[in-house]
């Protein structure tokens, strides 16, 4: 699914802004600016991909009645699309006022889970960087960290990144971790 947010980045009314705008890979997008939805109103824009879009997309991922154009599957062709939905402006006073105990204040998981997507978007856009779950990273390019274990397996040492909210500050946590991974065939 990240292929085809992707894909979304680079299409209007995203394309001007796609610098600015991280998603997770599954199902949310976070914007450092407004993004121009045509109906300001329903705050839901639906978005169709052609096939040059998608190429191969998986079954899993294939639903609803088939139509005559899209991805096919099974002898059945189908539309690929999504939905794209504002949900909620994120004020960052919010969050600050949260860390400084400063009367009542929202719930800072929406604030803490944008700026953790944001920070992995944009570790994993590096070049020679790849992620293993959620905050992990590796770095392709660096042979002293994959060591051979057994088995064909490699250990790996990478790093895990998180942003956590504490009084008065947010900090970026770094730490050292350990990944167990097999050779491509």
């Amino acid at each position: 699914m990240g292929d085809l947010l992707d894909v979304l980045l680079s299409k209007d009314p995203f394309k001007p802004i796609s610098k600015v705008v991280s998603h997770n890979g599954m199902d949310s997008l976070y914007s450092t600016v407004p993004i121009p939805l045509e109906d300001d109103k329903k705050k839901k824009v639906r978005f169709e991909f052609s096939k040059d879009d998608h190429g191969i997309v998986p079954n899993s991922l294939l639903k609803g009645k088939p139509s005559g154009r899209g991805a096919t599957a099974g002898g059945s062709t189908y539309v690929v699309c999504c939905t794209v939905e504002f949900v909620k402006l994120l004020d960052m006073n919010n969050l600050a006022k949260y860390t400084r105990l400063q009367g009542n204040t929202d719930d800072p998981s929406p604030y803490v889970v944008a700026l953790n997507v944001f920070l992995e978007y944009q570790i994993a856009k590096t070049p020679n960087v790849f992620t293993a779950g959620r905050n992990r990273f590796f770095f392709v390019d660096a042979p002293q960290k994959f060591q051979p274990f057994q088995r064909g397996l490699y250990i790996a040492s990478g790093y895990f990144a998180s942003i956590t909210p504490v009084f008065d500050k947010v900090l970026v946590s770094i730490r050292s971790v350990a990944g167990a991974f097999g050779q491509e065939s």
